[in-house]
């Protein structure tokens, strides 16, 4: 379905789809999908995903949440009320090297994470909440519970920059800053622990990661120059879970409500020039 008619007949022409359809509802009276991905103009996601909720069809929701904070929160009582099976769109949480430093770091407790992402002429309004998201949702997963944040806004020529300071319920802390006008692409994730660093790193180039102990080089692993860059950005295998998990009757992963508290990180760093203490709301 897309609400540009031709796109949608062309995909069907390219993929083999039988019918095609350019409004949710139609398609709604003529099909009961197996499952959907959501993938919508921003402004139509979060009503979209209620809508697909409240007929009982299992989804993959692309980011973001809702346009506004009311939208995201909105999408969660609705995942909570009709208990529909919802899975967000943050492939971060699927990232190989993510999943591998993890492995490494075998349940020790970052106690400081650093991370950054760069982008090339991202001057678009929604880049801090829509795109920013997926990068303070890793560092969320990866220090735990955030119960407050502060930040500020910079400036890089006409174009506004964020610094965003978190605070985890376990007593760690994380620094993101998001600079969409850097000319290039790249993230890189830092954790920083007792007597350990592990390091994350994405750009044009290839991707990889290192960790050190004891003053000691003890892993690294790096792509080589043909890597991949839809399998480095983990959307296959994001994708590919959700199938599974349908598949096998279990749960999605991650849910809505998992993911609003970056939602709202990055919604807050968005809105205000500002930020200073504010106290998250965790469900």
């Amino acid at each position: 379905m897309d609400n540009i008619e031709a796109k949608a007949r062309s995909a069907a022409a390219k993929f083999g789809f039988a019918r095609t359809y350019a409004d949710t509802d139609e398609m709604l009276r003529g099909e009961k999908p197996d499952a959907c991905v959501v993938c919508t103009p921003e402004g139509l996601n979060a009503s979209v995903a209620i809508k697909l909720m409240r007929a009982g069809i299992p989804l993959l929701m692309e980011k973001p949440m809702g346009v506004t904070l009311e939208e995201a929160r909105e999408v969660v009582r609705v995942a909570a009320e009709t208990k529909a099976r919802v899975m967000m769109s943050m492939n971060r949480r699927y990232d190989p090297q993510v999943r591998a430093a993890l492995d490494w770091m075998a349940g020790r407790p970052a106690r400081y994470i650093r991370a950054t992402m760069a982008r090339v002429n991202r001057k678009e309004p929604g880049f801090l909440r829509d795109t920013g998201v997926h990068i303070v949702d890793a560092v969320c997963m990866l220090g735990g519970n955030p119960v407050r944040h502060s930040g500020r806004h910079y400036f890089s020529g006409d174009c506004a920059w964020a610094q965003v300071m978190i605070d985890f319920e376990n007593g760690a802390h994380a620094t993101v800053d998001l600079m969409p006008t850097t000319g290039m692409h790249a993230e890189t994730i830092e954790l920083f622990g007792n007597n350990y660093k592990v390091e994350i790193h994405a750009s044009d180039s290839g991707w990889g990661w290192r960790a050190w102990a004891g003053g000691k080089l003890e892993r690294e692993e790096k792509s080589g120059a043909d890597f991949d860059e839809f399998l480095a950005v983990s959307s296959r295998d994001e994708t590919m879970a959700f199938i599974e998990n349908l598949i096998h009757d279990r749960p999605l992963y991650p849910q809505p409500a998992e993911v609003l508290s970056s939602t709202e990180v990055c919604h807050l760093a968005a809105g205000n020039a500002t930020l200073a203490n504010t106290q998250l709301v965790i469900s």
